[in-house]
């Protein structure tokens, strides 16, 4: 299989070797290689960087870090090339006890692409996703380092998975918001009562504040990042906003000493939840713009071996459990919007 990309041809192939008939029978073993091929020579780091670009579009994919077991260098002059072996100190490595969970095994029909039965779709997305890569870098990185901790989950994984939006490109989210004419009335006479004070740090902070008013906000940009989802597959996962700015609070508890909602030590499993759906939302969201068809996805048989499936599984769930808490706890929930995507 070839795809053609802005960074050059991706080949995908199949090898495999036939072991010699013994008395146990006839082994087949296969190995997969992907080459990247460029129109004309580059540096050495450029090709590195090429190679961790592909290798985390396909992590996301397939849904569990990405192994390079060989990585060789074609180098060609004149007539002449020579294939040179890559012997990469730090090369992206899968921790060994997770190909030990049963979890981990690959079946088919496991990917959220399918190469093979739906290549049209495969080669429209991976075009497009790197088409953009490097504009959304920063934060795909971000995404990448938090999605690779698998099932290890913390308060920096919560926090850097929300932030990630924020460094997500002006392109992506929204950088103003409308307000009324009453709020920016508002906001312009606050202005001048506050200039008439002395210099101080809390008067720059008000100022800082006033500032802020009609930008987006973190909750703006997820919610914004959201509607890929809603749009298609809303009724799937009803109440995905609410979720998402509680995410946000909880984030902010962490970073900002904001007040908290709901014992989040004592509840650890919310936090959790709120990673999942931080993480899931941008990684969905970025393959649906690329062309994903994610409703394909949503519907068929789910084998529970990608993040993705467990997620979209186990969504109602947690969302009961996560309404039921914060009700009980703090009753801080509003009547459940009967339109998807309602808010507090």
């Amino acid at each position: 299989m070839q795809v053609d990309t802005k960074f050059g041809q991706v080949s995908i192939s199949h090898n495999p070797v036939l072991s010699p008939a013994s008395s146990r029978g006839i082994e087949i073993g296969n190995s997969i290689s992907i080459a990247l091929e460029m129109p004309r020579p580059i540096a050495f780091d450029d090709a590195i960087s090429r190679t961790l670009q592909l290798l985390r579009f396909f992590g996301l994919v397939i849904g569990r870090p990405q192994n390079i077991q060989k990585l060789v260098l074609l180098v060609r002059k004149g007539d002449r090339e020579a294939a040179l072996r890559v012997h990469w100190s730090h090369r992206p490595v899968r921790a060994v006890n997770a190909l030990e969970d049963s979890s981990y095994l690959l079946r088919p029909g496991t990917f959220l692409l399918n190469p093979i039965d739906r290549q049209d779709e495969f080669v429209r997305v991976m075009q497009a996703w790197l088409d953009k890569d490097e504009e959304h870098q920063d934060a795909r990185m971000r995404f990448n380092t938090s999605f690779l901790c698998q099932k290890k989950y913390s308060v920096d994984r919560l926090i850097s998975a929300a932030n990630m939006f924020d460094i997500l490109p002006p392109s992506a989210v929204p950088n103003d918001i409308e307000i009324t004419e009453s709020l920016k009335q508002a906001k312009q006479k606050c202005k001048e009562i506050f200039k008439s004070l002395p210099k101080s740090y809390e008067r720059d902070s008000i100022f800082g504040a006033l500032g802020r008013i009609g930008k987006a906000s973190l909750k703006h940009k997820t919610r914004h990042r959201a509607k890929y989802l809603i749009e298609i597959i809303g009724e799937w996962l009803p109440d995905l906003v609410m979720v998402l700015e509680a995410a946000i609070d909880c984030r902010n508890h962490f970073v900002h000493g904001s007040p908290a909602k709901i014992d989040y030590n004592n509840n650890f499993k919310m936090v959790t939840f709120f990673t999942d759906t931080l993480e899931f939302v941008f990684g969905a969201s970025e393959l649906v713009e690329a062309g994903w068809d994610i409703q394909t996805f949503i519907q068929k048989p789910l084998f529970m071996t990608h993040p993705y499936d467990v997620y979209s599984v186990n969504y109602l769930d947690r969302l009961k459990a996560f309404k039921t808490l914060f009700s009980k706890e703090r009753q801080l929930l509003a009547p459940t919007a009967k339109r998807y995507g309602g808010g507090f």
